[in-house]
């Protein structure tokens, strides 16, 4: 099963060019979803996009440093980033109009799609990757990577690019934005149509 082969992320817990720690993928997420006291998420805080197998434990047990990295990724979910500087409301049209698309081309219940707000300019609008039975590997990333632009571009939306790196963070859920002050919040799916930027 390839959670299994894939189970460690790792955790930034203050600026993103603070320490990168070894986490267990599952449980990290379920604290920054729930809020655990563990989680601080009263602190700006990142999880990694993607998930590793031993050969991220070994290299980050070895060097410290996530830099160079070059292993097998895997990724549960993968986050379409969208950011409009100074409007949010564009940005959130922009979610909505994705949201649309992937229901559509994956024949998917829109239940089965995250958004969240950011926290500051935009949105994460998260597909499970059990749609196409992904297995994980070398150059799953880049992959990734293409086939979120090609369906972005399909849906009409502009996505952050850099978001596939192999070792790229991303801001942590109910985690504290440290510009705004807010909070990377859910939205659920059946309020994504009704909620406004403000």
């Amino acid at each position: 099963m390839t959670p299994d082969r894939f189970p460690y992320a790792f955790r930034i817990l203050g600026p993103l060019d603070g320490p990168r720690k070894r986490v267990d993928a599952d449980a990290a997420h379920t604290a920054y979803r729930s809020c655990d006291l563990r989680a601080h998420v009263e602190r700006e805080a990142y999880l990694s996009h993607f998930r590793f197998d031993d050969s991220f434990r070994d290299y980050l047990a070895v060097t410290g440093s996530t830099r160079g990295f070059s292993g097998a990724t895997w990724a549960e979910e993968l986050v379409f980033d969208i950011d409009v500087e100074g409007n949010l409301a564009v940005a959130l049209d922009a979610a909505r109009q994705l949201v649309v698309s992937l229901v559509k081309l994956f024949a998917t219940p829109p239940r089965g799609i995250t958004v969240h707000f950011s926290g500051y300019k935009g949105f994460h609008v998260g597909l499970p990757t059990r749609l196409w039975l992904a297995g994980g590997g070398l150059t799953f990333h880049r992959v990734a990577g293409v086939f979120a632009g090609r369906v972005a571009t399909q849906a009409g939306v502009q996505i952050d690019a850099s978001v596939y790196d192999r070792v790229r963070a991303l801001r942590a859920p109910n985690s504290r934005h440290p510009k705004s002050g807010l909070h990377k919040r859910h939205i659920p799916i059946e309020l994504l149509e009704t909620i406004t930027a403000e």
